[in-house]
């Protein structure tokens, strides 16, 4: 499995500007509900902060993973999503995070899940891929490199 797998290529978001994790999170939650319409906004944003609330997604190097599994659907909508500005994480390098993935699956996914997240720290354990998600300027751009790592 690649990273370009289990991404929605609609959910592929560049420089996006939040002034904080909440924020943030009502934003992607927001847009992933407008591709995954059986799943509510408020569900979404609700699965990911309380899975964040248990602990950072942080992973380090700027990078982030929040995640989540909802019963209410078996469709997966998964978002890669670069911001404008770094924001506070709480990662355990203590760095500010602009480089996510969100992963929002269904309940049922288990293992998949697991795998996903796996595919994600290795994908963004590599600095030049990290650089080159940094130095994307537009969603098409980002989107391109995406689905080029598969």
């Amino acid at each position: 499995m690649q990273l370009a797998s289990f991404i929605n290529p609609n959910l592929v978001l560049c420089h996006l500007s939040a002034s904080s994790k909440k924020r943030l999170f009502e934003s992607v939650a927001g847009t992933i509900a407008e591709q995954c319409p059986e799943v509510s906004e408020t569900t979404i944003f609700d699965g990911l902060f309380t899975r964040e609330r248990l602990g950072s997604t942080g992973l380090g190097d700027g990078v982030a993973v929040p995640h989540c599994r909802i019963t209410e659907t078996e469709a997966d909508c998964c978002a890669v999503v670069s911001l404008e500005e770094p924001i506070s994480f709480d990662a355990p390098d203590n760095q500010p995070v602009d480089l996510l993935v969100f992963l929002v699956v269904s309940g049922e996914a288990c293992q998949d899940h697991l795998d996903r997240l796996a595919i994600v720290a290795k994908s963004f354990s590599d600095p030049d891929f990290r650089q080159s998600v940094r130095d994307s300027r537009s969603n098409e751009e980002l989107k391109s490199l995406i689905f080029a790592k598969s």
